[in-house]
């Protein structure tokens, strides 16, 4: 069977190299109850792209830090409670179209995405720091700890976004599902974990997890090339190395994964040149919980057949 990376039996014992901070934890419980239980300012008005049958808005709530973040927001036109559903895009692009989301909501959900802060949507990247902001989000603010890494903001967005979701009278409290694909597999992993409330998740080739492995891995220089950028100009002698590893070690979701409660289906390309296979083994074989793994050998980080199909399918 091919591969890019190890031997798929391989893959199905491998736990991962990164460490875990002792306080990993008590870091992220003290994060999230700071927000939960509070009330979420946002504004809700009607899009101009509309549809038969459901409405679509333009919904901006205040996230960490007080920083404006988008969503595309679909329900039902019928007046009831749904099911609802938490869509996470890719890395650098946007929530992507109405049209899909309304298909969802044609069959009976609500449906938040959310345009990740500072990347090709409308939400607001507030955030300021003192280190280097040479390229990209991983290594954004790594200079100053986890408290100010980018991906820390984003993965606490998704905590204010639920607690916004829930305060609506139209969404089921004990529906409610995450999907999303690379960086949206990330993400909508890191918002099951932080929000229990969250009772099933749909990870296709999740971004962001085992940092020290795709480091070893000097041939994926897409985004994980991030890493060895930062070393190349602001740490040449890798004086800060273990350091820079550990404050990495916060936002790298196969730490989420042992104490995670919700059902998890997650879905791997074999091929996969961007996510290697080794780091989603990573998380997938350290979650505890009831789960299920499609393997794609012949596939990379691509479009893979069939995920939304069973995303319906596992949640009707």
């Amino acid at each position: 069977m091919p591969n890019i990376d190890m031997p798929l039996n391989e893959l199905k014992e491998y736990m991962g190299c990164s460490l875990k901070t002792s306080d990993f934890e008590e870091f992220w419980n003290n994060k999230v109850n700071e927000i939960k239980g509070t009330k979420i300012s946002f504004e809700m008005n009607e899009s101009y792209f509309q549809l038969e049958g459901v409405i679509c808005y333009d919904l901006i709530f205040k996230g960490t830090d007080g920083a404006s973040i988008y969503c595309k927001y679909v329900r039902p036109q019928e007046d009831g409670v749904y099911p609802t559903l938490f869509n996470f895009h890719g890395y650098h692009v946007d929530s992507g179209d109405w049209f899909d989301k309304a298909s969802l909501a044609k069959f009976g959900y609500n449906i938040f995405a959310m345009d990740s802060r500072g990347q090709g949507g409308k939400s607001e990247d507030n955030m300021s720091t003192k280190g280097s902001t040479l390229t990209g989000h991983i290594m954004k603010g790594i200079d100053e700890g986890p408290e100010n890494l980018m991906f820390t903001k984003i993965f606490l967005d998704t905590v204010y976004l639920v607690e916004l979701a829930k305060s609506l009278k139209v969404v089921d409290k004990e529906k409610m599902y995450s999907f999303g694909a690379s960086q949206g597999g990330a993400l909508s992993i890191a918002c099951a974990a932080l929000n229990k409330e969250i009772k099933k998740v749909f990870a296709c080739y999740p971004f962001l997890s085992d940092y020290r492995r795709l480091f070893d891995m000097p041939s994926l220089m897409g985004a994980y090339g991030e890493i060895n950028q930062y070393f190349k100009f602001s740490d040449p002698l890798h004086e800060k190395e273990e350091k820079i590893f550990e404050t990495l070690s916060y936002i790298d979701i196969q730490n989420f994964a042992e104490n995670m409660e919700c059902e998890l289906t997650m879905f791997t390309g074999l091929m996969d040149d961007i996510c290697a296979p080794s780091s989603q083994f990573a998380f997938y074989n350290k979650f505890r919980g009831e789960k299920k793994l499609f393997v794609y050998p012949q596939h990379g980080h691509e479009w893979l057949p069939k995920f939304m199909d069973t995303v319906i399918m596992k949640i009707k």
